[in-house]
């Protein structure tokens, strides 16, 4: 990770990202992602799993433009875990409202091994605003 001025933060590189929560911001950022030639992998909450747009469930949506999608209770247990196995050093996770709350397990096992190293990305979708916050994890 380096920065070439306070207002910008450059990655890479990235072989694999990883995009956790839901919603349609979640959505347009994996078609986007899809575009690029860079393999998306979702991992959502039953909550967010079945929630509706267009006459399709976020689920049926995110399967149409991820590599991999997975539905997962509590990403903390082993399910959860292995929905995020594959995260290596080329790899980046996003979170978009995602429902849990991060155990130290896997926050270690996601992030210790990112591009990020000591930081991890989290996008909110409030209504009106779309803000992408870096957060160092060992604070």
């Amino acid at each position: 990770m380096t920065t070439d001025n306070a207002h910008s933060l450059i990655l890479g590189p990235i072989k694999r990202l990883y995009l956790l929560g839901g919603g349609p911001l979640l959505l347009r950022f994996a078609e986007w992602a899809k575009g690029q030639k860079l393999p998306v992998t979702i991992v959502t909450s039953p909550r967010h799993a079945a929630e509706t747009a267009g006459g399709k469930s976020f689920e049926a949506q995110a399967r149409n433009v991820a590599v991999k999608t997975f539905v997962v209770e509590d990403i903390n247990k082993p399910e959860g875990r292995r929905a995020v196995a594959g995260f290596g050093a080329d790899s980046v996770a996003l979170s978009f409202g995602a429902a849990w709350i991060f155990g130290a397990a896997v926050i270690e096992g996601l992030f210790s091994r990112s591009a990020v190293q000591s930081a991890w990305l989290a996008a909110s979708a409030k209504p009106g605003r779309r803000r992408l916050f870096l957060a160092d994890h060992e604070r």
